[in-house]
């Protein structure tokens, strides 16, 4: 901080100007284009220090910004650049970025399934699954019913048949239908004798 420093601006002034103001002023500001406009007169001055400020305008060798800057003769340079620490910086970034790439890429291939070998030849198509068959039950057979397993339900509907058959039927003149079923008249049964009483001893 120094407030009692004279600064001067320069406003494209001619060359001759410049002993005047160094004079009059203790600093002296110009940019780059007037540094080339004014050379080679201002590097015929004595100047106590040469202060360049973005120094990466003349990182070019052959450029006239960098000779017209090389010319100056001075007691004290000093170059001021922030390039190389935003490139520092963007380079950090990098490498950053690079490496949470790299562990991503570790990390998908650790978890990613092993690759299986492919023959050159065409591959077969697959068919369709095919539904598995339910497994049929074999049933039992049951036994043809014979005679005697008749129930008395079907012998009714039997006589009851045979009935309607014979009504339906004609008969010769005179004729009686019958209605009924001819029964069978009970065996005849012989009487029970008694027994004689038995003897004393």
């Amino acid at each position: 901080f120094y407030p009692g420093l004279r600064v001067h601006v320069w406003r494209g002034e001619p060359a001759e100007a410049l002993t005047a103001a160094r004079e009059n002023a203790g600093l002296i500001v110009l940019n780059y284009a007037q540094l080339r406009s004014l050379s080679p007169a201002i590097g015929r001055v004595a100047w106590q220090a040469v202060i360049l400020d973005e120094a990466q305008c003349i990182k070019n060798p052959d450029s006239q910004t960098a000779a017209a800057a090389r010319a100056q003769a001075a007691k004290r340079e000093m170059r001021l650049a922030k390039d190389r620490l935003k490139q520092a910086r963007k380079l950090s970034k990098q490498w950053k970025k690079a490496a949470k790439q790299a562990r991503k890429k570790a990390e998908a291939a650790a978890t990613a399934p092993q690759p299986v070998a492919v023959s050159a030849a065409k591959p077969a198509k697959r068919s369709a699954p095919t539904k598995k068959a339910a497994p049929v039950k074999a049933r039992a057979r049951r036994p043809a019913p014979g005679p005697t397993a008749r129930s008395a339900a079907a012998v009714a509907r039997s006589v009851i048949r045979r009935m309607d058959r014979a009504a339906a039927a004609p008969s010769p003149a005179g004729a009686a239908v019958p209605t009924k079923l001819p029964t069978k008249s009970p065996p005849a049964v012989a009487p029970l004798t008694p027994l004689a009483p038995l003897a004393p001893a």
